[in-house]
């Protein structure tokens, strides 16, 4: 038998801590219906508009693509104040240029640069807010990929993010706990508890059937 003190502890740390990060479970949730559906509601992507900048950056003498890509980034950042995860990167060598995208939430950055002469091509198209609703779900993805997490704020994204699905362990545990102690509710709770293994069972071994 759990101390009554700890059962309480246990109630109000399930409760607050679910209310905490209940707008991030809802962004995960309602990007999983947008991505399902490849819909975004209200417009498309909320009205997409496009401008282009040309810059000129100071280069280093620097080969390795992605700490090019970075310091390019930081004079972007100095000149138009636009930063955001390095996603693909391209060098090519017939025109001695680097290409890559700048990615942020609601904002994308093609970005051109002329390796001989720092001349800077910037092309920006502001995708919206349910498109950086679908962005928020798919990033910042698999922690140990090289190029990934390379922008601050996707490093703490990524923090935030298995923080949450931490909390949703602790939530499920603490949830059927909560309810095994509550006798009034056991017949109903283990009717819902089976059907929700049943489904889940059901739908990932009949692929393999």
């Amino acid at each position: 038998m759990i101390p009554r003190r700890l059962h309480r502890n246990i109630r109000d740390l399930h409760l607050y801590l679910g209310l905490f990060i209940s707008p991030f479970v809802l962004v995960f949730a309602f990007s999983v219906i947008l991505l399902n559906h490849a819909y975004l509601p209200w417009g498309g992507n909320g009205g997409e508009t496009f401008d282009e900048t040309n810059i000129v950056v100071a280069l280093p003498s620097e080969d390795d693509n992605l700490a090019l890509a970075r310091h390019v980034r930081r004079e972007i950042h100095q000149q138009t104040g636009m930063s955001g995860e390095i996603g693909s990167i391209a060098r090519v060598p017939a025109r001695n240029r680097l290409r890559f995208a700048m990615e942020k939430p609601g904002e994308v950055v093609q970005v051109r640069v002329g390796l001989d002469s720092g001349d800077t091509q910037l092309r920006r198209r502001k995708t919206g807010v349910w498109s950086a609703t679908n962005y928020l779900h798919m990033m910042p993805g698999p922690h140990l990929i090289d190029i990934r997490g390379n922008w601050a704020f996707t490093r703490v994204w990524g923090w935030v993010s298995d923080a949450t699905v931490s909390v949703m362990l602790f939530l499920t545990v603490t949830g059927v706990y909560l309810w095994a102690v509550l006798t009034a509710e056991r017949r109903t709770g283990l009717i819902m508890l089976g059907g929700g293994v049943l489904s889940f069972f059901v739908i990932v071994t009949a692929p393999m059937a």
